[in-house]
């Protein structure tokens, strides 16, 4: 038998966004758990297996959308907004790629590169949001499915 869930009034929807938070201990805790596994083992370890086969990393790309993502399901479980979880290991994991030089090679020398690495990380920090986004709406999705219903 399908018991269909009561749906959520105005003042008890917006009671439950207030209460989430920015930020908290938890879900700091899990954004850095993320963003280890997408350091250690996408950009790292993944680095060094796609230079030894002669591959290109960008083959890599879906593990890194699977931790942006899982950066904001993490955060979401744990009471913080996904979108920020996800923005900040894309920020993190995009000047890291920065720094270590990549973009030069991709790109020309001079003032281009400037503009190129800013627009870059504007449009990572937005799909970074928006992926960490899509990992706490799943998150939200799931924790409510796993809630007991009441007896009618």
């Amino acid at each position: 038998m399908i018991v269909s869930q009561p749906r959520l009034t105005t003042q008890a929807r917006k009671r439950t966004l207030s209460q989430r938070k920015l930020m908290t201990v938890a879900a700091l805790k899990a954004i850095l758990f993320c963003l280890a596994c997408e350091l250690v083992f996408v950009d790292w370890l993944g680095g060094l297996l796609m230079h030894r086969v002669g591959l290109d990393e960008g083959y890599l790309t879906p593990l890194s959308i699977v931790a942006y993502a899982g950066a904001g399901f993490l955060a979401h479980r744990r009471g913080a907004y996904g979108a920020v979880a996800g923005a900040i290991v894309t920020t993190t994991d995009v000047v890291g790629w920065m720094l270590s030089g990549n973009l030069a090679e991709q790109t020309d020398s001079g003032p281009i590169r400037f503009v190129t690495a800013w627009i870059l990380l504007l449009v990572a920090i937005a799909g970074g949001g928006l992926l960490g986004a899509i990992g706490g709406w799943i998150a939200g999705r799931s924790q409510r499915a796993s809630e007991p219903t009441p007896a009618t």
